[in-house]
């Protein structure tokens, strides 16, 4: 019975981890992460994986702070405290090689979220990905690479549509990040 609840809760996050990436404004981009998030950590507590939770927890708060950079500018000083949370989280569960790339996410989609251009957005959340992928195959988590595989299409997709969509128009101009990092 606790391998269904175990995988059930990896097969939300992957549905939530598809929808996310389709979501073109900023703002829903985040919570649908969050969601997502929330999913994965009840996955990896039931698995085990210490600091895959924990960073799942993380990320899924830094995506819900991110939501007011946009409007908040000087959020952005709370919002890069939190960057001091990777080594802290990967020191306290450690539990290997895996810790680090977890933490590696967490660096990434952190990076990623801080962009309120969409395009430096995307490609940090990409990396969040790939450094997720080594996470999840060193802590057995078959949802886990499913929806790496299944998030890395679309978020590669939706990242091309916005590269695309930038060079359409001759006249756009490069929105500026919230912070230089």
């Amino acid at each position: 019975m606790q391998h269904l609840l175990v995988d059930g809760l990896g097969y939300a996050g992957v549905v939530a981890n598809l929808c996310w990436p389709l979501m073109r404004d900023r703002r829903a981009l985040l919570a649908g992460q969050a969601i997502a998030c929330a999913f994965m950590l009840l996955h990896f507590i039931l698995l085990g994986a210490r600091t895959g939770a924990t960073i799942m927890a993380v990320i899924g708060f830094q995506a819900l702070l991110a939501i007011p950079l946009g409007s908040a500018p000087r959020f952005k000083f709370i919002y890069l405290a939190s960057l001091s949370l990777p080594p802290a989280v990967a020191w306290l569960t450690w539990q290997g090689t895996a810790s680090v790339f977890s933490s590696l996410a967490l660096v990434f989609a952190c990076l990623g979220n801080f962009q309120l251009d969409p395009l430096r957005q995307r490609i940090g959340l990409v990396m969040a990905i790939l450094a997720w992928y080594v996470h999840n195959a060193m802590v057995a988590s078959v949802p886990g690479l499913v929806s790496n595989t299944l998030g890395m299409l679309v978020s590669v997709t939706m990242l091309m549509r916005v590269y695309r969509e930038r060079n359409k128009s001759p006249s756009s101009s490069v929105p500026e990040a919230c912070g230089e990092v």
